[in-house]
């Protein structure tokens, strides 16, 4: 968990740092104001301190008490405000800016500061990093819209095809705006509108206005998440383990609907912002209530028995070179009692019958399961590298060898398994070596096809520099003085010393790069060798 106990913590140090490029915060300038639900300010006054700044905080006046005697803890300046729309004078946040320029103090204004969703590229980042790449959707919502404005931007980058779906509170219009185009909701309808339309147990999440982090954010679907629903998730978060607060809850509750909306989709991912101590009353008994955990019955200690026999059935079979056989033990086991050691022993065999995308899933599980299990590593990223020698991806290969380095420092006293992880880390290496080599030359070959330049080797054969890559030209055409595509003449002999005179653009470095490296014969042996997919792998 972040120092100050939410994912806050990062907007805030953007906030103060955006505040001393400014010029805003200085030595003699040491106030910092702004308006906030509660977890910024925390964060504010939290990191505030370390700085040597006056946190100055205007928040609503019915708020979980906790976070009012957090802030209070903190040093912070706390001004209680009534509850009133944004287009009020009165709305706290326009308190908060108002305030700051009257006295010459930084007003960090998060809904519209962008340092706010540029900081979350690295949330993104770190989200794209731990899921290996594989992140099918991400479910969020939005509380100013930084955090899942950044990670959106990121994600999206690195993959258009992952779905981003907001989670939204009752009484805010984001939901319809992200499914109709329209920031409105029922609750603003002409005798129905309320001083404050977020009549909800959520607090900090939702929104009647375009911010201009939220208009940065790229979001393909929306639902909006009742405060039943979000309590129901916060009671079985609890009995998992987990006691988070009611954004978190909400974030779960909107993931299950996604799964249920997308089922093609594999790999769900949500945040969970706070923990649930700072709002132990505003949550209600439900979330007070200590779960009924059951120790483990002797039914459930009979279970993971027969699993764990299902395991080693599997195993026999798997040494006999039975595959299928193999794998019906272990998704018996499996069925039983859900065990990384189950999924990385079934992928193992998938991998086997080089039903690679099988192999990859049970991969993913088990690394999800225990991110220590050696096998789970070394099968993802040799699935990686295999995938890599078809589909010529340079990001592929890197993700590979990442996850066997990873595998090879966890891998203390399996020295088998250490040779198998060191021969494939070779074997990626050579591969991403020639695929470099692979794409020089095709980038050449565009570049010199895309000119359409010639080679004259005589008044009546001329060859495109393209076709030049691609045959041998022989010496009854090299009898004549040649041109290269500059204009410069040379002769046949030097035609012969593997085009030592002739060179072109790279389109890419914008380097010159002589022939003799298109043709070396190393190198077109390293292609052909590619071409025909002779990498092993162990």
């Amino acid at each position: 968990m972040n120092p100050g106990g939410s994912m806050k913590d990062r907007t805030a140090l953007a906030l103060i740092k955006e505040g001393y490029n400014l010029k805003k915060l200085q030595t003699n300038q040491t106030k910092i104001y702004e308006g906030t639900s509660g977890s910024t300010g925390i964060s504010l006054a939290l990191l505030g301190n370390y700085f040597g700044l006056q946190t100055h905080v205007f928040l609503p006046d019915d708020l979980a008490q906790e976070k009012y005697n957090l802030l209070e803890v903190l040093n912070a300046k706390l001004m209680k405000v009534r509850p009133v729309s944004i287009v009020d004078s009165k709305h706290f946040c326009r308190i908060a800016e108002d305030q700051a320029k009257n006295d010459d103090a930084y007003f960090a204004d998060q809904f519209h500061n962008l340092a706010n969703y540029k900081t979350h590229f690295q949330t993104g980042k770190e989200i794209w990093d731990q899921t290996l790449g594989l992140i099918d959707c991400f479910v969020m919502s939005a509380g100013t819209g930084g955090s899942i404005a950044g990670i959106s931007q990121y994600l999206k980058e690195k993959n258009k095809n992952v779905k981003v779906v907001l989670a939204d509170p009752p009484g805010s219009s984001l939901r319809n705006h992200v499914m109709c185009g329209l920031c409105y909701t029922d609750e603003e309808a002409e005798g129905h509108r309320k001083k404050h339309p977020f009549d909800t147990v959520v607090e900090g999440v939702g929104l009647n206005r375009l911010t201009k982090n939220y208009q940065q954010a790229l979001i393909d679907y929306a639902f909006t998440i009742s405060d039943e629903e979000s309590r129901q998730t916060a009671q079985l978060l609890i009995q998992e383990g987990l006691f988070v607060g009611g954004s978190s809850a909400m974030n779960c509750a909107a993931v299950i609907k996604a799964t249920k909306q997308f089922p093609e989709l594999n790999v769900f991912v949500t945040i969970l912002c706070d923990q649930g101590s700072r709002y132990l009353i505003l949550m209600g008994s439900c979330m007070c209530q200590r779960p009924n955990v059951k120790p483990h019955s002797s039914d459930d200690k009979e279970r993971i028995t027969v699993s764990e026999k299902l395991k080693e059935s599997g195993n026999e079979y798997f040494k006999n070179q039975q595959l299928h056989e193999a794998i019906r033990c272990y998704s018996e086991a499996i069925s039983i009692h859900e065990d990384s050691i189950y999924y990385s022993n079934r992928g193992t065999v998938y991998r086997q019958l080089q039903n690679y995308k099988q192999a990859e899933q049970d991969a993913v599980i088990a690394i999800t399961l225990n991110q220590q299990n050696v096998r789970a590593h070394f099968l993802f990223g040799t699935i990686q590298l295999i995938n890599a020698s078809k589909s010529y991806s340079l990001d592929q290969i890197d993700l590979g060898l990442r996850e066997l380095k990873k595998s090879g420092e966890l891998c203390h006293h399996k020295p088998d398994l250490k040779d198998q992880i060191n021969y494939n880390i070779q074997s990626g290496m050579k591969l991403k070596q020639r695929l470099i080599e692979f794409k020089e030359r095709e980038h050449l070959q565009k570049y010199a096809q895309t000119q359409q330049t010639k080679i004259t080797l005589s008044p009546s054969h001329n060859v495109y520099l393209y076709d030049a890559f691609n045959c041998t030209i022989t010496q009854d055409l090299m009898k004549e003085p040649l041109l290269d595509q500059f204009g410069h003449t040379y002769d046949a002999d030097a035609l012969n010393q593997n085009f030592k005179v002739n060179s072109c653009i790279d389109p890419i470095t914008r380097n010159r790069i002589t022939l003799p490296s298109i043709h070396n014969i190393q190198l077109q042996q390293a292609i052909q060798d590619y071409m025909k997919n002779q990498i092993d792998f162990k």
